[in-house]
């Protein structure tokens, strides 16, 4: 997905002159033709996140399309108060682009997890959050978001999967992926790959599941996420987000307002201590297609009695 982020870059600065990309020193080898043909329009600011946001503010005044670069935790939960401040505060446009969300840099230890990012960008109304999971969907994204001047956040993965639908032409639609009437289960991001393995798991079980998937968080796609929650009652959230800020506390907020519908939370529970692969940690906090598939059988046995 990284490759992809250079390929739509070089093909966007090479459209539009006012694009600028200001990385914390990450992606600097990727980076290097795009450094070769807009040497004016590529900078590496180094471990100076905070930095970062203060310059790319600076460019937004001043008509440019900043583009932030760096690493989870540093670019978003470090740099939360500039962000703030220097964008949201003077209503900037620009758009930061993070790598190694969730355990995607498990090898480097906890400081470089990061499941809050989402939560921290719901305090902020008007910003828009997208996790995309395939590279064709991100490069549509990208493309739409970065002269909106609108303040935009895209969460990458290094666990993308090619999406096995039509992709939506419509960035801000969710995708119905396979009709279903016992159950929702409503996924975003990387997780999809699992929501997937559980969509073939419940057909052995003649389990009828109204699969979901959402890439755009904020605004998220009210009118889907009702439509199939009124029709099945019982709802699963799927992410690798703390449940409590991110995707699955905007669909219960959404969902709040209507009785009778049952609604149970999958994704990070808590700060995450442990060391291990990405797959490991999955695992470790209950993330896989066989767990899933069991929390979907118990709300439809508590629901059905």
């Amino acid at each position: 997905m990284r490759k992809q982020f250079v390929k739509s870059s070089i093909k966007i600065a090479s459209e539009n002159e006012k694009l600028v990309i200001l990385a914390g020193d990450i992606g600097v080898y990727g980076f290097r033709q795009f450094k070769e043909m807009f040497p004016k329009r590529y900078y590496n600011i180094g471990i100076c996140e905070q930095t970062i946001i203060g310059i790319a503010s600076g460019l937004s005044m001043f008509g440019f399309y900043p583009v932030m670069h760096s690493i989870t935790p540093f670019i978003v939960e470090r740099c939360f108060e500039q962000i703030k401040d220097d964008f949201y505060y003077q209503k900037l446009g620009a758009t930061i682009v993070s790598v190694g969300g969730t355990f995607d840099y498990s090898s480097l230890g906890c400081t470089h997890h990061s499941y809050s990012d989402i939560g921290l960008f719901r305090t902020l109304p008007n910003a828009e959050i997208f996790t995309p999971c395939d590279i064709d969907e991100f490069a549509r994204i990208y493309k739409t978001v970065y002269n909106n001047n609108k303040l935009t956040y895209i969460r990458l993965t290094e666990n993308n999967i090619k999406f096995p639908n039509k992709l939506e032409s419509n960035i801000y639609k969710g995708i119905r992926i396979s009709s279903g009437n016992d159950i929702s289960l409503f996924v975003a991001g990387p997780q999809l790959k699992n929501a997937l393995s559980v969509l073939e798991l419940s057909k052995k079980r003649d389990i009828s599941i109204d699969l979901c998937y959402f890439s755009c968080l904020n605004p998220v796609d009210i009118q889907l996420v009702v439509e199939s929650a009124r029709k099945t009652k019982k709802v699963i959230t799927l992410e690798e987000n703390l449940i409590t800020t991110s995707f699955g506390s905007i669909i219960s907020s959404i969902l709040d307002k209507f009785d009778n519908i049952a609604i149970h939370r999958i994704g990070i529970k808590d700060f995450v201590r442990d060391y291990g692969t990405y797959s490991e940690l999955l695992q470790l906090e209950g993330l896989t297609d066989k767990k899933i598939m069991q929390e979907i059988e118990v709300l439809l046995d508590e629901q059905n009695h």
